[in-house]
């Protein structure tokens, strides 16, 4: 039986290079989104005219209703979830002095309590299953820090911790949790920033070059795959040897 990968926030960016390279690998995949219908169906399109099997489900990563019946989605068209990959995540930088409470509320809402609902809900399909794998995308900040990022570096730092609690709390399941920590990787989330700071950033880099969605979507497979099954609670860095 082929196996399924849930890739949160794929309709785009990180999140499509690992649906394309999931789907490669003869994983069924399901292609979660928010915003981006239309972008979320042109994926799924291009996939199942090369025969291979998508499908998309819309979720609000804040509303637990909606999850659940995500999911349900996925188990009625599916059967399984064998991997959950929590990719979807904001950033607004800013000022600790300029940055609202509202501000920083919603990067928490989405980048830490919107990955605990999926993953909640997930990891109930994956302990009737006895079987799981759950990557979180967290970044390099969470661990190392950055001005201006309080918000964003404290949700990663939140996940790198909620990441390997899990892992102790759903190792008896079977069910490893890992956590991928990119450095910095040539999104349309990176997009705004300044090439200035990207080439001074990349001449710190041992291996000479920014990172790209698909060194991220290798690392999740490893991570999703049989080489993996004795690697859980680790935050994983990609960065070029940065860090």
């Amino acid at each position: 039986m082929k196996k399924v990968a849930l890739i949160t926030g794929s309709s785009r960016g990180l999140g499509k290079a690992m649906v394309e390279a999931f789907a490669e690998q003869n994983y069924r995949v399901v292609v979660h989104y928010n915003k981006s219908k239309a972008n979320a169906h042109a994926i799924i399109n291009s996939l199942e005219q090369k025969g291979l099997e998508a499908m998309a489900i819309y979720a609000p990563l804040d509303n637990a209703q909606d999850i659940q019946k995500a999911i349900s989605n996925i188990i009625e068209r599916f059967g399984r979830i064998d991997v959950l990959v929590n990719n979807a995540g904001v950033k607004e930088d800013a000022s600790i002095f300029d940055m609202s409470l509202e501000t920083f509320t919603q990067v928490m809402n989405i980048n830490v309590i919107g990955a605990w609902i999926m993953t909640k809900h997930v990891a109930e399909v994956m302990k009737k299953q006895g079987s799981g794998r759950i990557i979180n995308i967290s970044s390099g900040v969470g661990t190392y820090g950055r001005e201006f990022q309080t918000n964003y570096a404290g949700s990663k730092g939140a996940l790198n911790a909620i990441t390997k609690s899990l892992s102790k709390e759903l190792g008896p399941y079977n069910i490893t949790v890992n956590a991928i920590a990119p450095g910095l990787i040539e999104t349309d989330m990176t997009a705004d920033v300044d090439p200035e700071h990207k080439e001074a950033y990349r001449k710190q880099i041992p291996l000479q070059r920014l990172g790209k969605p698909k060194d991220i979507a290798n690392a999740a497979l490893f991570l999703a795959g049989d080489g993996a099954d004795f690697i859980s609670g680790q935050i994983i860095h990609v960065n070029g040897g940065l860090r």
